[in-house]
C-alpha cells in the first residue's frame, strides 16, 4: 500500500504589498538575505502553520469557508527587535498580541482541527531565517536595528483585510503563494 503524505500550508497575515510598511520590511529582509546569505521570503505574520491538506484545491476550499467567519482588523507591530535560536525566528519584530489576533488564531486552530495553545502563540514578523550563532544574530541585529526602529516608529500597524495561504512543504526556496483571501466586513 502506498501512502501519500499530506502537504503543509501556512496561513499568513500580510501587509498590503503596495504599502510603505510592506516595502520597508521587504527591503530589510532582502538586505539581510543578500548580505548574510539567508532565505528570501515575503513579510508576514504567521497565523498558523503546518496546516495539512492533500492538495491546493482542498486548502482553498477550506479557506473559502474559514474567511467567511473572520472579520478584518488592524494589527500593531512593536519596535521590539528580538533574536532566537529557532530557525524561523532567527531575527524578528514582535507583534502585539491583541484580542483580534488571538481570536483569529483560536478560530483558525479550531477550524483546522489543530490543538494549538494560545499561550505559546508568539506573533511576529521574521526578518531572517537561519541557524545563526548568537554572535552572528547580534551582528545582524546591530546592522539593521536603526532601520527597523525608524520603519516601525513611523508605520506601526497594518489593516488585516486579507489572509494568504502559502505552500510551505520543504525548503523555503520552494514555498509559493497558493491564494489570497479577502476578509468580509
Amino acid at each position: 500500500m502506498v501512502t501519500v503524505e499530506s502537504k503543509k500550508y501556512s496561513i499568513w497575515l500580510e501587509p498590503n504589498t503596495k504599502s510603505l510598511l510592506y516595502e520597508g520590511l521587504a527591503e530589510i529582509i532582502q538586505y539581510i538575505s543578500k548580505k548574510y546569505n539567508s532565505p528570501l521570503f515575503t513579510p508576514h505574520v504567521t497565523l498558523i502553520g503546518n496546516v495539512q491538506a492533500d492538495s491546493n484545491q482542498e486548502i482553498i476550499q477550506k479557506m473559502d469557508e474559514f474567511v467567511k467567519k473572520t472579520k478584518p482588523f488592524t494589527q500593531k507591530l512593536t519596535p521590539n527587535l528580538h533574536d532566537s535560536d529557532e530557525y524561523f525566528r532567527a531575527l524578528y519584530v514582535e507583534v502585539e498580541k491583541g484580542a483580534e489576533l488571538v481570536n483569529a488564531f483560536k478560530s483558525a486552530s479550531e477550524f483546522f482541527k489543530m490543538s494549538l495553545d494560545v499561550d505559546s502563540f508568539t506573533p511576529h514578523v521574521s526578518l531572517t531565517y537561519g541557524n545563526f550563532s548568537k554572535s552572528e544574530r547580534d551582528k545582524i541585529k546591530e546592522d539593521i536595528e536603526a532601520k527597523v526602529t525608524l520603519l516601525i516608529d513611523s508605520l506601526d500597524s497594518f489593516p488585516v483585510d486579507k489572509m494568504v495561504v502559502y505552500y510551505t512543504t520543504g525548503e523555503v526556496k520552494t514555498w509559493y503563494l497558493v491564494q489570497e483571501f479577502s476578509l468580509s466586513a
